[in-house]
């Protein structure tokens, strides 16, 4: 028997944007992905856009603020943005418009984010909230977005600047003050605001300060999460194996997600940075195209229960590499 363990924004997305296609689709693919298909019938229920790949900040242990160069830098324009929403907008509950970039810094995001609302899809937007004002908060607010994270590391611009490196902490603090104001004042419940706070080394002292900034602001959450080093560059964080029985842990991005690049590259998860592992290019293929190609197919093998060892699987992806590392320690995959 499946057993479901959805996210609170996933519940939410599911009874606010709903239809009976949508929801045929959602069991289809979660069916799919508990008989480990390879080849999907049906389409990703939660699609990630980044609207672009260019930050304003130079935090130490991201890929785009090291400065390396994954895929050319820049914007994906709204007719773009459109063209991916309509040919997956029957599917879809919820589309994330940030990956490697500040979302904000694309001037047509809040007309993106207009257009998913108008579709009747979840959206769901990230920020550092440094580059903000007034003007672009109440465009925010008019936009329907329905889920908003606001990226601070810190109760103090000691801690802050230590990892959002060109980060101001007062002037991201005032914004959230502002934004949760105009929306209080407004008389509107969305977005709803979620503090994220990256734990590090230099900043898990000020876990309960922050708890009670958050509250006293009045944020509708706050989430800590650990901290992670070099991500997207090696995969060498994450781990695929199961430590009590060296089975691979399934991997659903590849059934119920993907990641749409702002120049069409499609990548298999958001952990994926560079063009080289793309599995396809929307522009030039379309999704229906690249959903079921070779590199999808034989990535989805990996977690298989008929090819259940990476040795068993004849075309490498990115999705190899993250495997491999996980599965290094072990001598049975030689």
């Amino acid at each position: 028997m499946m057993k479901y363990n959805i996210p609170y924004k996933y519940i939410r997305a599911f009874l606010k944007y709903g239809t009976i296609k949508k929801l045929t689709n959602f069991f289809r693919i979660e069916s799919q992905k508990h008989m480990a298909a390879t080849y999907v019938c049906g389409y990703p229920y939660t699609l990630t856009v980044d609207i672009t790949n260019v930050c304003n900040l130079k935090c130490m242990y991201c890929p785009t603020g090291q400065g390396k160069i994954g895929r050319s830098k820049g914007f994906i324009t709204l007719p773009r943005f459109k063209s991916i929403i309509n040919e997956l907008k029957e599917y879809l509950y919820i589309v994330n418009l940030f990956n490697w970039g500040e979302p904000l810094l694309n001037k047509e995001a809040f007309r993106m984010i207009e257009y998913v609302h108008r579709n009747n899809i979840f959206s769901c937007l990230s920020t550092n909230l440094n580059y903000c004002n007034e003007k672009m908060v109440e465009s925010l607010l008019n936009s329907g977005l329905d889920y908003l994270i606001v990226s601070i590391d810190g109760a103090s611009k000691l801690s802050y600047d230590k990892y959002r490196k060109g980060g101001d902490f007062e002037i991201v603090i005032n914004n959230l003050k502002y934004l949760l104001n105009r929306r209080q004042n407004l008389n509107k419940n969305s977005p709803f605001i979620i503090w994220r706070y990256f734990i590090f080394p230099h900043n898990e002292h000020e876990i309960n300060k922050v708890e009670y900034m958050a509250k006293e602001l009045g944020v509708d959450k706050i989430e800590f999460e650990q901290g992670k080093i070099d991500i997207g560059c090696q995969l060498s964080n994450i781990n695929r194996v199961s430590p009590n029985n060296n089975k691979f842990k399934k991997c659903s991005w590849l059934w119920h997600n993907t990641v749409i690049n702002w120049d069409g590259g499609v990548s298999p998860c958001c952990l994926t940075f560079y063009e080289k592992d793309d599995f396809g290019n929307i522009f030039e293929n379309g999704f229906k195209n690249i959903w079921n190609n070779t590199k999808f197919i034989n990535s989805r093998k990996i977690f298989s229960k008929k090819t259940n060892k990476i040795r068993d699987v004849n075309v490498e992806t990115v999705c190899h590499r993250c495997v491999k590392n996980s599965l290094s320690q072990y001598a049975w995959i030689k």
